[in-house]
């Protein structure tokens, strides 16, 4: 047996320094390493080496991985039948005891789904129950800089403004100025075929953004000057990256023009490169091949926009290298 010190990060990103013998197979390993980190141990585990995006065959050794001794590696659960499973069972549990007022119980199972997996549908809203808001909605307008923010009150200052038009008798010149807009609006919903149902989306710095048409679960992962990696399991990095938006999560939410989008808020982005690569993550029960695209933006301008295709789940395809 030859043991050796790794840094294993957990569900927080926080490191915890293991003992791991580099002979025994990493499907060995991963049962043992939740139970230490106390993190659910009946989910089956990956462990994800830092700065790449793709698990460790489970049935090979550390040693015969070539796993550099101390080296940085993410324990995640896959998202399989039995996180799903566990994760509904938590939800409901917090659903009841919510009803029942046990808050703490109830925001304590919520955390631990939503730690287990960021993107877990709340068709209850349980988060704004517990909370008073949505977490992921607290978190992202901490972090989004004002002048970033949408618009809220734009239509109801239009109408304030209409209706103090037709205040003043002027009401012909208010029935052109209704026309004209709904003009606009249709023709851009005839005309324009980038008009997109889609959320608000982050930007600054660094923008990049996956769109694709295909009712599957495309991943979008962003590679950071330090080395760090974000996507759905790691939605954020100390460098100040985003991940907003991440749809089609676990088939969960299923919308017709999906997006996925990472970004540094102004001001924020670190000098250096990037990498950019897109997962395949799940089939959803669609065949065939999958056409997605990604765009680039550096200080809210664009600078990239590539086109891809994948064909298989777990397919994992590198899109592109920039530098900033």
């Amino acid at each position: 047996m030859r043991e050796f010190v790794f840094s294993i990060l957990d569900l927080n990103n926080r490191i915890w320094p293991q003992s791991l013998d580099v002979d025994r197979p990493v499907q060995q390993l991963l049962p043992e390493l939740a139970r230490r980190l106390d993190m659910p141990y009946e989910l089956n585990y990956v462990l994800i080496p830092a700065g790449t995006n793709q698990p460790l065959d489970n049935r090979w050794t550390l040693a015969q991985l070539r796993i550099p001794l101390g080296a940085q590696l993410y324990l995640r659960p896959q998202r399989d039948s039995l996180l799903k499973k566990l994760l509904d069972e938590l939800y409901d549990q917090a659903k009841d005891e919510l009803k029942d007022r046990l808050l703490d119980q109830a925001k304590a199972r919520l955390k631990k789904i939503f730690d287990l997996d960021p993107w877990y549908p709340d068709p209850l809203h349980l988060k704004e129950q517990a909370w008073g808001q949505p977490a992921q909605q607290v978190q992202y307008q901490q972090q989004l800089p004002q002048q970033l923010r949408p618009p809220v009150k734009a239509a109801a200052k239009t109408g304030w403004i209409i209706a103090g038009v037709i205040g003043g008798g002027a009401v012909l010149l208010a029935g052109v100025v209704t026309a004209i807009v709904l003009g606009v609006l249709l023709f851009r919903s005839v005309n324009d075929r980038s008009y997109r149902r889609e959320p608000v989306l982050g930007t600054g710095d660094v923008q990049v953004t996956l769109r694709w048409s295909a009712p599957v679960d495309l991943d979008l992962h962003v590679i950071d000057p330090a080395k760090q990696e974000i996507w759905f399991q790691s939605p954020s990095s100390s460098t100040g990256g985003i991940l907003d938006v991440d749809a089609n999560g676990n088939c969960g939410n299923m919308v017709s023009s999906p997006v996925e989008n990472v970004f540094w808020p102004t001001g924020g982005a670190p000098s250096g490169g990037y990498q950019v690569l897109v997962v395949y993550y799940m089939t959803c029960g669609y065949t065939g091949p999958v056409d997605y695209e990604v765009t680039v933006k550096q200080n809210n301008q664009v600078v990239d926009v590539l086109t891809g295709t994948v064909t298989q789940e777990s397919e994992a395809r590198h899109v592109t290298r920039f530098s900033r």
